[in-house]
């Protein structure tokens, strides 16, 4: 089964690869633009980020929710410093 069929159904999205977020979804909650996320995944914030059709040139990215935690932990531990 490939990505873009298992991303129609978030349940089986979820069963068979853990937790990912649309671009935007990432943006609200960080309250950010989506054009900024994009900028984070392109930068290497967000390394296991992967479009949904990479044939496709405008194809949505995917963000999963383990490369989220390890992102706000390095802002955390960069603030305190």
């Amino acid at each position: 089964m490939n990505q873009a069929m298992i991303i129609q159904n978030n349940t089986l999205l979820e069963a068979a690869m853990g937790k990912y977020l649309k671009v935007s979804h990432v943006a609200e909650r960080y309250n950010v633009s989506p054009r900024t996320v994009l900028r984070w995944i392109h930068d290497g914030f967000l390394p296991g980020a992967f479009k949904l059709n990479p044939l496709a040139k405008n194809s949505h990215f995917v963000v999963p929710e383990e490369d989220l935690k390890t992102f706000e932990e390095s802002r955390k531990s960069s603030l305190n410093k």
